[in-house]
């Protein structure tokens, strides 16, 4: 019954820090309302909303797939980071290319479902290239913040952390898919479960931590803006 347990909690942290990063937006959220995370809980909400369903699919009515499922939580994603990097950007050249890059993945997702659908191999070709191009736009910010004088300190930056935690997971998702059959076909595991499962799974914990992160920073800043 432990080992049982421990699996499942093992198989599933990413839920559970899905689900803490929700609650802790709720918690904020007079502090996100006026900020460009306001649609932060809805996103997290329909995130946590979607996963469980996969999760019910898979464990009571055994469902063969939830690629439909994923398709629309991949769409939500990045829907929602291209929106968040372009109300942060200052850059009407950044600003263009988040529009773009948006625009390109939401339409892909949207046409690979409807002409593919049920097929994972195409699923998995769509997350490695929107994952390449939203980590770009990511990297693209923190470059400009990098070089803006006007942030001092980048660390007290909500969006710096945003933008590690998704350049971070989205680059390292990809690349681990580019590999997906190479790890099939070697059974390439760490700690019994494989590579394309495990990987993501530690990076998604990472990109919550870090949305976590922002949302508290979230608050100072409007407590600031509150006071002057």
């Amino acid at each position: 019954m432990e080992i049982a347990i421990s699996t499942l909690i093992k198989s599933h942290l990413h839920n559970l820090a899905e689900l803490v990063s929700f609650v802790v937006a709720i918690l904020y959220y007079p502090y996100l309302k006026p900020s460009f995370m306001k649609w932060i809980v809805p996103f997290l909400g329909l995130i946590f909303l979607g996963e469980i369903i996969v999760a019910y699919r898979y464990y009571v009515i055994h469902a063969q797939s939830s690629i439909g499922i994923y398709y629309m939580i991949t769409v939500t994603e990045f829907c929602f980071y291209g929106y968040i990097f372009y109300q942060l950007s200052s850059k009407p050249i950044l600003k263009r290319i988040i529009y773009f890059f948006m625009s390109i993945v939401v339409f892909g997702h949207i046409t690979s479902f409807v002409i593919y659908q049920v097929e994972p191999e195409h699923f998995l070709i769509d997350l490695v290239i929107s994952g390449f191009l939203l980590t770009i736009v990511a990297i693209s910010y923190i470059h400009e913040l990098f070089v803006n004088d006007n942030n001092p300190s980048l660390i007290k930056e909500p969006g710096f952390w945003i933008a590690i935690g998704v350049s971070l997971f989205f680059s390292g998702t990809s690349i681990v898919f580019c590999l997906h059959r190479f790890i099939l076909k070697n059974n390439l595991t760490l700690f019994g479960t494989r590579l394309y499962n495990l990987v993501p799974g530690i990076l998604s914990v990472i990109l919550y931590l870090c949305i976590c992160k922002a949302i508290i920073l979230c608050k100072g800043k409007t407590k600031l803006i509150v006071d002057i």
